[in-house]
């Protein structure tokens, strides 16, 4: 009889996106709670843990922080949206979207799949489900999906509306 035993090293990085984050600027309710706790977890079980997320404009775009690595994304854009992480919120996203997965590709995972790693991506939320199918594409087109397990959640029925889901469904495994 052969027994599993799931490999602790099965992957090098996990990426959590979402629209909410640590900042002030970026706490407007349950997601912000829910992905705040699961990275800190992550990062103090010693795994290499990235959040990316609409962050305060006058933060650091960057920040270390041990295991756990902050990207505050669209700062640009919330500078002109001073009032919070949903204000401007169509902008956001698709700027999210359009110019996150190339950066997390070039600049975070080329470097990772170098070396021979594999990550997780874990994405929250119908704002995120773009940004999903833009980086599911472009790993298609490098031959590197191989080396992802991408995942998108959802807690609740809010932007159903606006998502792709047979897209989203041949991206990622859908959780809840």
């Amino acid at each position: 009889m052969r027994t599993f035993k799931p490999s602790v090293h099965a992957f090098d990085q996990i990426h959590v996106l979402s629209f909410e984050g640590p900042d002030p600027y970026s706490r407007a309710g349950g997601i912000a709670s829910r992905v705040n706790g699961l990275v800190e977890a992550l990062a103090l079980a010693a795994h290499d843990t990235h959040l990316w997320f609409v962050g305060d404009p006058d933060a650091v775009g960057h920040e270390q922080q041990g295991h756990l690595q902050l990207h505050r994304w669209c700062q640009w854009i919330s500078r002109h949206h001073p009032a919070g992480v949903y204000a401007g919120e169509d902008v956001k996203v698709a700027d999210y979207a359009a110019s996150l997965p190339p950066y997390m590709l070039q600049h975070v995972l080329l470097p990772l799949f170098a070396g021979g790693g594999r990550a997780v991506v874990l994405a929250e939320e119908w704002h995120t489900a773009e940004a999903v199918l833009q980086l599911d594409g472009l790993l298609r087109e490098a031959g590197l999906r191989d080396r992802v397990s991408l995942f998108w959640n959802a807690n609740n029925t809010f932007g159903f509306g606006r998502i792709d889901w047979p897209r989203l469904n041949a991206a990622a495994t859908l959780v809840t």
